[in-house]
């Protein structure tokens, strides 16, 4: 008996969980930035394995994610950095579609690598639409739950199911022996989401401001490793290295910004913005991370080092074409193992 309606309740909401979906586009002359999760990439691929259109809203997990419970079957998935994952005390795997029996508690535990994950569920999240998104705004405290973390006792409901998600979970189901847990024997290749490495290779776009760098700056910026240190999150990465040096002394004009955006602070160090950042800034933006590689920016965590690498336009484009197209074949590939049991 399959339920048109999936409660989850929030037991723990971990370091800090947020819903999350795409984000809010065409708001920033308001003042709003586009918000959403960080790693989409994540997101988008937990979305395709429970049958969901890739921009479905999720639970957004960082470095120690959450517990919730569902009051129903339901299909689920996770996926991001690498975490400790267990349903009713089993371990499960990430990067699969998971069929969880009715009372079924997902405990999403500390990150070995990374520091993001998502929860997503089949069907569509009953969050209300906020300039065009369910994202949580936790700076203006908006979208989401109210604008803030999820915390315990939250409840969020989901349905309807799509028809892939109920035939896939129906076959999930018939395989499942023992235990409220089973999933396929297959997993989402990692070329879809990169490698675990201890240094991030960071492909960066010219910024505005690049003319002003002395030639020295202009050699050392992709010459030297960057320490991210603890302050990182949502908003930004503040990265240590040696000083980046300006030609001109002055700050530029304030001027609109964009996610990946390398800013130079006055102490010579940089910044990189994410999703939850302000919409305007007055630092000289040196560089612009290119967007195959934001997914990687959302999974460093303190500690860590990354380095950065010059790249075209053109080359910046066709890798962004090159994996919406790996998403696509991802959700072909998936309604052809919708006969396929475990």
């Amino acid at each position: 008996m399959w339920c048109y309606i999936v409660k989850l309740t929030i037991r723990s909401g971990g370091l800090l969980s947020s819903i999350q979906d795409l984000g809010r586009s065409g708001w920033q002359h308001f003042g709003i930035g586009p918000g959403g999760a960080i790693d989409a990439r994540a997101l988008q691929v937990a979305n395709l394995l429970v049958g969901n259109e890739a921009g479905e809203a999720g639970i957004e997990m960082t470095v120690r994610g959450a517990e919730v419970n569902c009051d129903e079957d339901a299909l689920v998935a996770v996926c991001g950095g690498e975490f400790s994952v267990r349903v009713d005390g089993q371990p499960v795997p990430m990067w699969r579609p998971l069929w969880v029996a009715r009372g079924a508690t997902i405990h999403v535990g500390y990150a070995q690598q990374g520091s993001r994950a998502y929860l997503a569920v089949s069907g569509t999240w009953r969050i209300p639409l906020l300039l065009g998104s369910k994202s949580t705004n936790l700076y203006a405290g908006f979208g989401g739950l109210s604008g803030y973390a999820l915390r315990a006792g939250d409840e969020v409901e989901i349905g309807p199911k799509t028809l892939l998600a109920e035939r896939f979970a129906r076959n999930l189901a018939r395989s499942a022996s023992a235990g409220n847990v089973t999933w396929p024997s297959w997993q989402v290749s990692r070329a879809m989401y990169g490698k675990s490495v201890s240094e991030r290779v960071i492909r960066v776009l010219p910024g505005p401001d690049s003319p002003f760098m002395t030639s020295e700056a202009r050699q050392r910026l992709y010459n030297q490793v960057y320490l991210v240190t603890p302050a990182a999150n949502r908003m930004g990465i503040q990265l240590q290295s040696a000083p980046i040096d300006m030609v001109e002394s002055t700050e530029p004009v304030s001027k609109p910004v964009v996610t990946g955006a390398l800013q130079r602070l006055h102490s010579g160090q940089l910044t990189v913005l994410l999703a939850d950042r302000q919409t305007t800034g007055g630092y000289p933006v040196i560089g612009v991370v290119a967007a195959i590689d934001l997914a990687q920016l959302a999974q460093v965590r303190p500690g860590e080092t990354l380095r950065f690498v010059p790249i075209t336009h053109e080359r910046s484009l066709a890798l962004r074409a090159q994996s919406q197209r790996a998403l696509r074949q991802l959700q072909v590939a998936l309604w052809k193992r919708l006969e396929e049991r475990r």
